[in-house]
């Protein structure tokens, strides 16, 4: 797992070498693939930090997790307020306040519930 990168070329802001790690919504290193935000660092030779940048990783899928084991995928929706995106395939999407539990199956109520008791309990007057 390559939790960050090391360039050995010039900078911008006048390093020798830049280096890019990569996280989770949490800040966890996590691999490029996994990553929703990174940090790039340019360094002069001896180490020394010289410019700090930080941005958002893969936009285009910007999907994660809860738990690793989760089979439920949540999509990262930073421009809207109030949205909650889930898939269990990154390629279906679900709006969890206009599809639950209507646009589900029984299975993947039953999956989603399970990994999302808050969720199942707030809309639990659902049938």
């Amino acid at each position: 797992m390559a939790t960050h990168e090391r360039i050995n070329e010039k900078t911008p802001n006048g390093g020798d070498y830049s280096e890019i790690f990569y996280f989770d919504k949490d800040g966890n290193a996590v691999d490029e693939t996994a990553a929703v935000r990174c940090v790039i660092r340019e360094c002069s030779k001896d180490g020394t930090l010289l410019h700090e940048t930080w941005g958002e990783c893969n936009p285009a899928d910007n999907w994660y997790k809860e738990n690793p084991t989760d089979k439920v995928w949540w999509k990262e929706t930073p421009d809207s307020v109030g949205e909650f995106i889930f898939s269990f395939d990154k390629e279906q999407e679900f709006n969890l306040f206009r599809d639950y539990p209507y646009a589900l199956t029984p299975e993947q109520k039953a999956i989603f519930d399970e990994e999302n008791p808050f969720w199942a309990d707030f809309f639990s007057d659902r049938t």
